[in-house]
């Protein structure tokens, strides 16, 4: 089974206390002193678990944050402003199609219950057919923007652009997809502010064993339009399984043209389906271009817009 905190940070967030025997500070200042342990060793007061959510991470996000990209985020402040997410069905032989949240949840808990039903592992759904289909797989996808201020709360002409995707269930083909997020040029990325993760879960003999990330601080392909990463998406490590891929990326931007009413912000997602070649990526306002998969599936954008400045 998978292991969990005594209390998740959802459960400490809902009840306002600290998770017991893990943070030994009871004083109560309107929830800054006041410790919410999470994973890593991390101790985080409510208003910075708020502070994080405002930079774009999600409960779980936060939960798998280690030191080291804490210190990242550690002094940074923001409003999220904008956030768009979306389903998706893959079908081999068909595009990807986004489909509702409701419509994903019902395929998705059918998908998994045919499989209890065969005596198959429900995590396994690279080995069993949907329907008439064999070949099946569901994802989501989000684009958040966060707009930074200063101590006093104004804002300082500087975005932040988060782009987060998730694996419903296995998807068939384990190679090297690329994740991206383009943008107006009149949004200027803001040198060495780039950050992508890759994260997923270890099995051994069918049992939850840990959770592993990959991390880089490097872009694969840069443009005056946007970033993209490489994500070399495991079927193993080492002795383990691995299940349950999940991911993101973010970069900083500032306003280079103040005269600006509003401005959009993309996120992409190409997934691998054939041999790899050689991945050439290009970049553009609302569009990812990759060549050198043999076949490949497209999600269907995320897209946001935001008034300016």
């Amino acid at each position: 089974m998978k292991k969990f905190l005594p209390l998740t940070l959802s459960l400490c967030l809902a009840l306002g206390i600290s998770s017991p025997g893990l943070a030994d500070n009871d004083e109560r200042d309107n929830g800054e002193t006041e410790q919410v342990v999470v994973k890593n060793q991390l101790k985080l007061s409510k208003n910075e678990i708020e502070r994080l959510i405002q930079l774009g991470y999600t409960e779980k996000q936060i939960e798998l944050m280690t030191p080291e990209e804490y210190e990242r985020e550690k002094n940074d402040h923001g409003k999220l402003v904008a956030t768009e997410g979306s389903y998706y069905r893959l079908q081999k032989g068909k595009k990807p199609e986004k489909i509702s949240k409701q419509q994903a949840l019902k395929e998705v808990k059918e998908y998994k219950e045919k499989l209890q039903k065969n005596g198959q592992d429900t995590n396994e759904a690279n080995t069993m057919a949907y329907d008439d289909d064999s070949e099946t797989s569901w994802m989501y996808m989000e684009t958040k923007v966060t707009k930074y201020t200063d101590d006093s709360g104004a804002p300082t002409g500087e975005y932040r652009f988060k782009h987060d995707f998730e694996w419903l269930t296995e998807p068939f083909w384990e190679l090297t997809d690329v994740v991206a997020i383009t943008h107006h040029d009149f949004f200027t990325y803001e040198e060495d502010s780039e950050y992508f993760k890759y994260y997923y879960d270890r099995y051994y003999a069918g049992e939850y064993y840990d959770t592993k990330s990959v991390t880089d601080r490097t872009a694969d392909e840069m443009s005056p339009e946007g970033l993209a990463f490489e994500v070399d998406l495991l079927s193993s490590d080492n002795s383990f399984d691995v299940r349950n891929h999940e991911g993101y990326m973010y970069y900083r931007t500032y306003l280079n043209d103040w005269d600006r009413n509003s401005g959009n912000v993309y996120g992409h997602y190409t997934h691998a389906e054939g041999s790899i070649t050689g991945l050439t990526i290009n970049l553009f306002t609302g569009q990812l271009s990759v060549t050198g998969m043999l076949r490949k599936s497209d999600m269907p954008d995320t897209g946001v817009e935001l008034d300016l400045p």
